[in-house]
C-alpha cells in the first residue's frame, strides 16, 4: 500500500508524535515544516500531531484530520434501458430514441461512465444511499442520457469510479441494445 503523504509543521528541533487516534504512529524531530509519509490501513483514521521542545514542554494537540483511506474498486454496475426510452416492446432492448437514457444502481455519490461500443458516451453521479429506497446498503440510483447514437446495434457496458479514484471492473457480459430512428416505408395500396 502506497503511504498517504502529509505536511506537519511544528517548530524546528521539537520532537514531533503524529498519532492516530490515541496511539502514535510517526515520531520525527520538526525541520520546520516536513513531509511525511503513513501506511495506513483501510477505514477512517483521525489524524492529530503534538510538539515537544528540549525543556519537555507539550503543545497543544493540533486539530483532528479525518482521513478515509480506500483502496478497494467499487463493485460494478449492471445497466438497463430506462423505460422511458424502451419505444419497442417493454423489455425487448429495442427504442426509436437515439439518446436513450440507462439506469442502475451502484456505490453511492461514484461517478458512472456509459460507453456504447467502446467509446464513451455519457457520464454522471450517482445518488446518495437514501435514493434506492434501501438504506444502509451504501447503493445509491443512477439515470444517464447518452450522446446521440447512430442507428445500429450497441454493446453498452459501465463502469464505477468511487470518490478515492479506484475504478470497477468492466461487467463480463454487456448490455446489448439496438437504436432505430427509421420510420418504416409508407405501405401502398392497389386494387387486385
Amino acid at each position: 500500500a502506497n503511504p498517504v503523504q502529509f505536511i506537519v509543521t511544528a517548530d524546528v528541533g521539537t520532537t514531533v508524535h503524529i498519532k492516530d487516534g490515541n496511539t502514535i504512529v510517526d515520531t520525527f524531530v520538526s525541520t520546520g515544516a516536513d513531509t511525511r509519509g503513513l501506511t495506513l490501513a483501510e477505514g477512517t483514521h483521525l489524524l492529530s500531531a503534538e510538539s515537544i521542545d528540549a525543556a519537555g514542554n507539550i503543545s497543544h494537540q493540533s486539530e483532528e484530520l479525518v482521513v478515509t483511506v480506500d483502496r478497494t474498486a467499487p463493485g460494478a454496475t449492471a445497466p438497463s434501458l430506462a423505460a422511458t426510452s424502451d419505444t419497442g416492446l417493454g423489455g425487448d432492448r429495442i427504442t426509436s430514441i437515439s439518446q436513450p437514457a440507462f439506469v442502475g444502481r451502484a456505490e453511492a455519490n461514484a461517478k458512472v461512465r456509459v460507453f456504447a461500443d467502446g467509446v464513451l458516451v455519457g457520464e454522471g453521479l450517482v445518488g446518495s444511499d437514501e435514493s434506492d429506497g434501501q438504506l444502509g446498503d451504501g447503493l445509491g440510483l443512477w439515470e444517464i442520457t447518452v450522446e446521440p447514437l447512430a442507428d445500429g446495434v450497441y454493446q453498452i457496458i459501465t463502469e464505477v469510479e468511487d470518490l478515492a479514484g479506484n475504478v470497477s471492473a468492466p461487467l463480463a457480459v454487456p448490455l446489448e441494445i439496438t437504436i432505430d430512428t427509421i420510420s418504416p416505408q409508407r405501405p401502398t395500396m392497389d386494387l387486385v
